[in-house]
């Protein structure tokens, strides 16, 4: 028997925070991304109809069907974008069951819109989760909230400063190791 640990990092979105990429100049091109995003999932369910998992993700998203009549407002936009956001679980000192209701398939929605719909260069949404417990999690992540986590490597630029190349010149390198501690 043993102990797995593992680390990640991020930089973390809020749902209110990733709902600002929807704007009124990217809209139209927004509600084409969520029509085509809900006919994929649509289709996948029909060709797979003994799969009881896609017909609920295909009901889970059916609010993205026929999103682009009548046209709706950016704010409505934004609303139905929002109610697609659902945690479940509740956090607690031992938490594993607290999670975002079809996290996978919304991460590669909102990839979509921020690949295709967003004008600007974004770095990469690698999930949406929910963190469930300050023990497992750390403290330092939001408990219960749905996030939107993007990559931190494509964030942040390292660059070796005048003391790190005094160390470098010193001690002939200055490689980064990285290391979990942990209790028994």
């Amino acid at each position: 028997m043993g102990v797995d640990v593992s680390s990640q990092s991020g930089v973390i979105a809020s749902t209110s925070e990733i709902l600002k990429l929807v704007n009124g100049k990217n809209k139209k091109k927004i509600l084409e991304l969520c029509q085509d995003f809900y006919d994929e999932v649509y289709s996948d369910h029909i060709n797979y109809k003994e799969c009881s998992w896609r017909k609920e993700v295909a009901e889970y998203f059916s609010s993205l069907n026929n999103i682009q009549e009548p046209v709706p407002t950016v704010g409505d936009l934004k609303e139905i974008l929002e109610s697609l956001v659902k945690v479940s679980g509740e956090p607690a000192k031992y938490d594993l069951d607290t999670h975002v209701k079809h996290g996978e398939e919304l991460c590669v929605l909102w990839q979509k819109i921020i690949e295709e719909g967003v004008d600007i260069e974004l770095p990469h949404l690698e999930e949406v989760t929910a963190f469930g417990s300050c023990r497992y999690n750390g403290y330092d992540v939001p408990l219960g909230e749905a996030c939107f986590v993007f990559s931190e490597s494509c964030c942040f630029e390292k660059s070796l400063s005048d003391i790190g190349k005094n160390l470098k010149k010193a001690i002939g390198h200055v490689d980064v190791t990285e290391w979990t501690n942990y209790s028994c």
